[in-house]
């Protein structure tokens, strides 16, 4: 069973600011899911050791899907600070 937290992710590109809430999804096998609703369509961005793939409605430029990454990713640190035990 997965376990879900969810993320905002807000961010610029090319001049129009997304905003978008993502589940984050975490798998027993080290896998975790991140389901991203954009205006262009929904996408998966899976991690795995280390490594993305992202599925989608439509493919995404290559600068795209690396700021969403980078986004998430800092969203992933910002909970983590929030959520730690001080």
């Amino acid at each position: 069973m997965a376990a879900n937290k969810a993320l905002k992710l807000k961010f610029t590109y090319l001049h129009q600011l997304f905003t978008s809430t993502v589940l984050q999804q975490y798998y027993p096998n080290g896998y975790v899911l991140y389901k991203v609703s954009l205006k262009a369509g929904k996408y998966w961005f899976l991690k795995y050791d280390g490594q993305w793939k992202v599925f989608g409605d439509f493919k995404l430029g290559k600068s795209l899907k690396e700021l969403i990454i980078t986004n998430i990713e800092q969203a992933v640190q910002q909970q983590q600070k929030t959520t730690a035990p001080s």
